[in-house]
């Protein structure tokens, strides 16, 4: 189980043994919603990013 919490557009999660991912070292997750589509943003130590587009309702 994945423990999640949502801040504004943020999320936090931690792992199944309990430690959020909250590091400066860790992946941060935002969202944005437009145009009916929910994107997910995995943002690394680096500032590369990986983006996950899902389309809303239907």
């Amino acid at each position: 189980m994945i423990i999640k919490k949502i801040d504004g557009n943020k999320i936090l999660w931690a792992n199944i043994d309990g430690r959020w991912r909250d590091s400066k070292y860790d992946e941060k997750i935002t969202f944005v919603e437009k145009d009916n589509k929910l994107e997910i943003i995995q943002t690394f130590d680096d500032n590369s990013q990986d983006i996950q587009e899902y389309k809303i309702g239907d």
